[in-house]
């Protein structure tokens, strides 16, 4: 790893990342695309664009030569992606030492590559470091990733637009950089551009409709059900999550089973919510994002009627959904799909006609444009769910002869894998449905299901305030709930029901926890958690530059709540001694400042409130004069009551001093403006007042017994004195 230096002097002005004060389940990471006008600052507090941050080249990738074998060999799903071998660690990055806190970089290069996706191996990050991977020219971020979206030491990123992925990591407080452990081994080189919202997106037939189109209202919770599966190995796929009889939110996914059989489901990728916002897109960019897991583990799959059925290994969060199924044996006519075809942004097409049973499979026609049908299926479009008109799934898209329906074909020849047939499939566990789905009452319908949410604050006082489970399941339970640590709270701390009135206990703060716990005969429990903060608000100040800036530099400090969830609300800055406040953005809780003529300590403090009340954070950074003289922090051991210049003498009186003391100047001109700090022991500002005579009087009263050090800067020069509070 390269050496530990400091940051040059030339800084930018950053902000505090919405998302980082608001909670991330475990195993989902963000993708974002930024518009064009929108800054990386706003997402990544510490991102410099003036940062060196050391690139690491990969092989060149010969693309033609693998297609062609793809040709040759007859590969049925076309690439997304080429796997490559590489062996990049810790020392390929950079380490920095960035104000109060620390970030390592590095830069993953692969020549003419469209897009990156990398996996990590046997890596470990600090407790409370946040890794993002971003290309600024392509407007891609993922993250924020924390050590528990590594599963044994892996993780797989979503693919980033681009020929290289910048990788940094923020380390919050200092001696953290030991913990540090990288390693990454192989990444996939992109072979195309993931586009979202322009006018041609990925190449899919320009029939396809969007599922923000007016065709796909009153499918919404359908919509969210439905993701893209990603993998070098097979292209890309579409899969949903479906329900299953005890609606205990278990992440299966109906997939075809030529999208998973025999390979390697735990290294997929499953991303929701790629979805254009737009029905008609301009070419313009807004922002968006999507939700990507990684991993899975095959739970039933049958080459009968193809269907594939897959278990997440993380568990999906609010906003997303459940779909229902039919397993009873019919002739469905007006059918839907809802797809990624070609792996595009996410599509609903709707077929007029009847889907005839044949064997395992649906039969059926599909003639974009013409009948009452519109849209098409393509590649990457496998697995999707076929939906009755109930708006319950009947069977995946399995594929057909051609495989890509062209808008302007009429095409007989395209078969759905049967729900019902799949239901008992080949007569195991590991080659049928019911035993994932309808183990417990084996039920011939189960409706579509949004992901159950608890509303309430995020901050608790002592007035009453209500959280409430939202929870639409089709399936009946019995619900429990219970608020921990319970020493907390005045009220009670358990219940039943989907509401809990709660109230703190006066003069108390911490973390808690309300459980909802949902049981039924036959099932095993679901809980849901909601964290919220009891009492003022608790939060930490970082600031953006060296650790001791030096005159005439641009500091940043940016306010980050504890825990991560909290609401975090700035309401003032304050800055004294040696900088003043330059600008502010309260949106994203922070503020610059200028390290004005002085050499010296200054203080920086920030006072936020909640329901509960205020609180004032401080932080203190020395400003250094950076000429060839290294004046350093403040050794009060080393302070004499006789380091005074002959000719301006300081005196102090009473000293101690219980109450006030004051502070005349000997020798000074009469209109001298005079500069006093009070600093504890360790140079933290206690006080700073500023006098236009040479005379002074400090206020002690609130000051705990102690002793402190006077610091006097009369027009440039400094003079110390010792003081003591009794």
């Amino acid at each position: 790893m390269k050496t530990l230096i400091q940051i040059s002097r030339q800084l930018i002005l950053v902000g505090l990342i919405s998302f980082l004060t608001t909670s991330q389940s475990v195993g989902q990471v963000i993708t974002r695309v930024l518009s064009p006008d929108d800054q990386f600052e706003k997402y990544i507090p510490w991102y410099n664009p003036n940062d060196k941050i050391p690139i690491v080249r990969t092989p060149l990738v010969d693309v033609e030569a693998i297609l062609e074998e793809d040709s040759r060999t007859g590969r049925e799903m076309p690439r997304i992606g080429i796997k490559q071998e590489v062996a990049f660690s810790t020392e390929d990055g950079l380490l920095t030492q960035n104000g109060n806190y620390s970030l390592w970089s590095m830069a993953l290069y692969s020549e003419s590559a469209k897009s990156i996706s990398i996996r990590f191996d046997e890596t470990h990050l600090p407790d409370h470091a946040i890794m993002f991977l971003y290309n600024e020219e392509t407007r891609f971020i993922v993250g924020p990733i924390k050590q528990n979206d590594f599963r044994n030491g892996t993780y797989r990123s979503d693919y980033i637009n681009g020929d290289h992925v910048k990788l940094i990591i923020f380390f919050p407080s200092d001696g953290l950089e030991n913990d540090l452990a990288l390693s990454i081994n192989t990444f996939d080189h992109g072979i195309i551009l993931f586009r979202v919202f322009d006018d041609d997106f990925e190449g899919s037939e320009d029939c396809n409709v969007n599922v923000a189109c007016e065709e796909g209202n009153g499918w919404e919770c359908q919509s969210e059900s439905v993701c893209k599966i990603i993998h070098s190995s097979i292209g890309s796929c579409t899969g949903s999550l479906i329900n299953n009889d005890c609606c205990d939110l278990t992440p299966f996914i109906l997939t075809a089973d030529h999208c998973v059989a025999g390979l390697p489901v735990d290294d997929y990728l499953y991303r929701f919510n790629y979805q254009s916002p737009q029905c008609n897109p301009n070419g313009e960019t807004p922002p968006s994002q999507w939700i990507t897991y990684f991993g899975s583990q095959i739970r039933a799959n049958w080459g009968g009627t193809d269907f594939g059925l897959v278990e997440l290994l993380d568990d999906p969060s609010s906003g997303m959904s459940f779909a229902g199924w039919d397993r009873t044996n019919q002739t469905p006519s007006n059918t839907t799909f809802i797809h990624h075809p070609s792996g595009d942004v996410k599509k609903i097409t709707f077929d007029n006609g009847t889907s005839t049973p044949t064997g395992n499979f649906y039969n059926f026609n599909l003639t974009p444009g013409m009948n009452g049908d519109f849209g098409t299926l393509e590649g990457g479009s496998s697995g999707c769910p076929k939906y009755n008109s109930d708006q319950r799934i009947i069977g995946q898209q399995s594929g057909g002869s051609p495989h890509r329906i062209l808008c302007t074909t009429t095409n007989s020849d395209n078969d759905d894998g049967r729900f019902d047939i799949s239901w008992e499939g080949n007569g195991t566990n590991a080659t049928r449905l019911r035993n994932w789905l309808g183990a417990s009452t084996n039920p011939n319908t189960m409706d579509c299901m949004d992901h159950p949410y608890i509303t309430g604050p995020d901050a608790l006082c002592t007035q009453p305030r209500t959280f409430t489970l939202i929870n639409n399941m089709p399936c009946i339970k019995n619900v429990q709930w219970e608020v921990s640590p319970s020493y907390l709270l005045a009220s009670p701390s358990s219940g039943s029901g989907n509401s809990a009135n709660l109230w703190a206990k006066p003069n108390v703060k911490g973390n808690a926890t309300i459980t909802f716990t949902l049981t039924s005969n036959g099932c095993d429990p679901i809980e849901l958690e909601k964290d919220f903060w009891i009492g003022e608000p608790n939060f930490d100040l970082f600031y953006n530059g060296p650790s001791q800036p030096c005159l005439g530099d641009v500091v940043t400090v940016f306010a980050r709540p504890i825990p991560n969830d909290q609401d975090l609300q700035i309401i003032n800055w304050q800055v004294s001694g040696c900088g003043q406040i330059s600008s502010t953005a309260p949106g994203i809780n922070a503020v610059v400042i200028e390290a004005i003529n002085c050499v010296g300590w200054m203080r920086v403090c920030a006072t936020a409130k909640n329901e509960c009340g205020t609180k004032q954070v401080c932080r203190n950074i020395y400003i250094k004069k950076c000429n060839g003289t290294e004046d350093g922090p403040i050794n009060p051991r080393s302070i004499s009551d006789d380091e005074n210049s002959e000719k301006i003498e300081i005196n102090v009186f009473p000293n101690p001093s219980n109450d006030y003391i004051n502070v005349s100047c000997d020798n000074c001109d009469i209109d001298s403006n005079m500069k006093v700090s009070v600093l504890s022991p360790d140079g933290s500002i206690m006080q700073f007042n500023s006098f236009d005579n040479n005379t002074s009087k400090i206020d002690m009263t609130q000051m705990l017994s102690g002793l402190y050090i006077l610091k006097v800067d009369i027009v440039g020069e400094i003079y110390y004195k010792k003081i003591i509070k009794i």
